[in-house]
């Protein structure tokens, strides 16, 4: 283990083979990402063209292009501890690394662009974690993982429908204990005597469409935050 109290130390770490290995590294993972257009509803877009095409209103993932540059905000907020970090080659690296590759090629096959995205911040973490060791890994886990919080989930819109339905329930719950009697169809609550017009339980609001904006920066906001780590997870959860 290399002398993090020792500046030339991490100097000897960047030898010309260490560097040829990152250069050489980055390529490779490029190629995947940017050259191999396998996703999209022609089957004409990359990785990076998928994901910057789903960050538009039908998803509310317009936030999207906002975590990039406080991926890297975090990380440059980060440098200082990831310099002193001591450096060496950590083959457990491997174990995160490998498995996100495969990960990545599977994506292909099975055509979820998803699924090839969230797999970029683990092999960035297991490389890191490999040619860097545990101590840089642990201090770049959480701006790498941060990544996940701009791929859009997966009929996210959809999952308002159950909170629409609930909400309808309780309208006529609550009408029973008044002594309203009403019936239900579908989202409508109408009046069994026709007294009025049905009232229709709305789709998902304003504070839905925007929670996972409102999750991305409370997570930004915990991480850089000087508080203890209880008042992280509550100033994290509060978005909710």
């Amino acid at each position: 283990m290399m002398d993090s109290s020792n500046p030339a130390a991490h100097e000897k770490f960047l030898t010309v083979p260490m560097l040829a290995a990152l250069v050489s590294s980055g390529l490779l993972l490029a190629w995947p990402y940017l050259a191999i257009a396998e996703f999209g509803p022609g089957g004409n877009q990359n990785g990076f063209q998928w994901l910057f095409s789903a960050w538009n209103p039908e998803t509310d993932y317009e936030h999207g292009w906002l975590v990039i540059p406080i991926i890297a905000f975090m990380l440059y907020h980060a440098r200082h501890c990831i310099i002193r970090a001591p450096k060496r080659i950590d083959w457990r690296g491997l174990l995160l690394f490998v498995p996100a590759c495969i990960l990545l090629m599977l994506s292909f096959r099975v055509g979820q662009p998803r699924v090839a995205m969230g797999a970029l911040p683990l092999i960035l973490l297991g490389g890191a974690w490999y040619l860097a060791g545990p101590q840089t890994a642990r201090i770049c886990a959480f701006p790498l993982l941060f990544f996940w919080l701009c791929i859009p989930l997966p009929s996210f819109q959809q999952a308002t429908v159950e909170l629409q339905i609930i909400a309808t329930q309780f309208g006529h719950l609550g009408g029973s204990l008044f002594g309203v009697d009403t019936y239900l169809q579908g989202t409508n609550i109408r009046s069994t005597e026709g007294h009025w017009d049905a009232f229709n339980i709305a789709g998902g609001c304003s504070g839905m469409r925007s929670l996972m904006a409102l999750i991305m920066l409370s997570a930004a906001w915990a991480y850089l935050s000087d508080l203890k780590f209880w008042k992280k997870c509550v100033l994290f959860l509060s978005a909710i």
